[in-house]
């Protein structure tokens, strides 16, 4: 069966098929402006129900805006009434529990909705009903209307957009990099009943909050922003998929991410064990990055993978890797820390490092001695990064900052500084590698830079540095890969040259006392 697309001037698509019930409307068009439609509100549609089919006396006489909501609230009103009947009893506590497992996703609900919808529509002969073209198929616009997450539902079939937004009653989703607005509003009704079913999903949120971190059903994160916290009228909702590709660092290359050549070194660095970080702005490919580096690690070994948020899915890309897999953020982090600094895992994984507690306990794997230690963070530039995770961690902890500076630059070997392409979002590049050196005589920090990206020829030059402390470790762990590191380097850094560049952020100088 085929649908097509009917457009008037003004007027957003809506999805059409043969009408059954009126042959006027077949050969009319919609004057109704779609870009203005109204969010689906029951109550006071059922209230003017009455006064419509008076007015219009056929249902069928109804432009296609009220005809759609028309057919949303008959649906509603009979699968709400017969799900009472079969619970026999009037408790609207359950009806409401049962609308907002829909909202959340969660596939008891949400299948049992539609199949009623279907049932409802194939006895009343309404397959063919016309329905807002930003959905899929008429029961998913039904459902979604009713019970569902309204216009947000098309994004959730984008696979390869991140985000999508609400503010005010404006809809936008993150397509090749750019935020688009589409055609679907919201009102602030539906977005205040969306709101307060993903905080009743969660008991430490209270409903007066006017900032919150959300998720729904599917592992999606929904950050809410209203009442004081936005300009009136202006509330918004910001939708995260954790889209993090699993790529090899092949496929990097291809996409322009990372240089080809230096491939085999990166390889090496890999199975030399040492410690890096991934830093840059939001959706700059750091979590990628990461993942890429963490499927060349060597499957036998034990992690801990520590995530505030569920985003990477560890299990999914080494099924067979003895990694655990752990969500903890704040205090919830703080009381397991010690546990995971002394497990025997062979290794730490630090998705984000946000806060106090996750630099924390990252820098004290590091200063025991925890080899291919991971972690991302957001960063903007490279030579604030010892000073950056030491201030999280004076700010839970407290201490002398030089000490704990001392202590980041220790933890860690290389830094792997990402970026989008200004323009188009969707290109990520790997700006810079930068080796953290601390100089135990001089008590200096220092930052050597051994690639850099040239964003006037869209290429990678590089410089043969090697500091003593990554001799140490990568020597130790695997003198042969790292004997291959030092030769690709040395290789790639006569052939792309770039002059000796030794980053001293202000703070280089640490006090003798410490």
């Amino acid at each position: 069966m085929h649908t097509k697309n009917v457009e008037t001037k003004g007027a957003l698509p809506y999805k059409t098929m043969t009408d059954p019930l009126d042959e006027e409307i077949k050969n009319r068009r919609s004057k109704v402006d779609y870009s203005k439609m109204k969010e689906f509100d029951l109550e006071e549609l059922l209230g003017n129900s009455q006064k419509n089919r008076k007015k219009h006396y056929s249902y069928g006489a109804l432009d296609n805006n009220s005809r759609f909501l028309l057919l949303c609230s008959k649906i509603k009103k009979h699968i709400d009434e017969e799900w009472l009947k079969e619970q026999n009893s009037n408790n609207t506590e359950l009806l409401m529990e049962r609308h907002k497992n829909a909202i959340l996703g969660k596939p008891t609900e949400v299948n049992y909705l539609k199949d009623k919808i279907r049932d409802y529509l194939k006895a009343n002969k309404l397959e063919k009903e016309q329905y807002p073209s930003w959905y899929k198929n008429l029961t998913d616009a039904v459902f979604h209307e009713n019970w569902g997450i309204a216009g947000i539902a098309q994004w959730m079939d984008l696979p390869d957009s991140s985000s999508a937004k609400i503010i005010g009653d404006r809809i936008y989703f993150l397509i090749g990099g750019k935020q688009v607005l589409k055609e679907q509003r919201i009102s602030s009704k539906r977005f205040e009943q969306l709101r307060q079913a993903l905080m009743l999903r969660d008991e430490t949120k209270r409903l007066d909050e006017n900032y919150s971190e959300l998720y729904m059903e599917t592992g999606e994160r929904v950050t809410v922003y209203t009442g004081k916290r936005v300009a009136e009228g202006q509330s918004a909702m910001v939708f995260r998929k954790y889209i993090v590709d699993v790529l090899t660092f092949e496929e990097q290359a291809r996409r322009g991410t990372i240089p080809g050549e230096f491939i085999p070194a990166m390889e090496a660095l890999v199975k030399c064990g040492v410690r890096v970080a991934f830093t840059g702005p939001v959706r700059s490919g750091k979590s990628t990055m990461l993942l890429t580096w963490q499927l060349y690690e060597n499957p036998e070994l034990e992690g801990v993978l520590i995530q505030t948020d569920p985003e990477i899915r560890i299990q999914e890309v080494m099924p067979k890797a003895p990694i655990m897999s752990l969500i903890a953020e704040g205090e919830g982090l703080f009381k397991i820390s010690s546990e995971i600094l002394k497990s025997d895992a062979d290794y730490l994984i630090v998705q984000e490092v946000r806060d106090g507690y996750t630099a924390y306990i990252a820098v004290e794997a590091g200063n025991k001695g925890t080899n291919r230690l991971k972690i991302t963070s957001h960063l903007s530039n490279v030579e604030d990064f010892c000073y950056d995770l030491a201030n999280k961690i004076i700010g839970v902890y407290g201490g002398s900052l030089d000490y704990h500076m001392v202590r980041v630059a220790n933890s860690f070997n290389l830094i792997f500084e990402m970026v989008q392409i200004p323009g188009d979002r969707s290109q990520k590049r790997l700006k810079s590698v930068s080796e953290i050196q601390f100089d135990n005589e001089t008590s200096e920090i220092t930052y050597h830079r051994i690639c850099e990206y040239k964003k006037e020829t869209d290429s990678w030059c590089f410089n043969y540095s090697i500091g003593k402390r990554l001799e140490e470790i990568a020597g130790f762990e695997n003198p042969e890969a790292f004997e291959a590191y030092k030769k690709i380097l040395k290789a790639l850094s006569e052939k792309y040259p770039m002059p000796d560049k030794i980053v001293k952020p202000v703070y280089s100088k640490i006090r003798s006392e410490i």
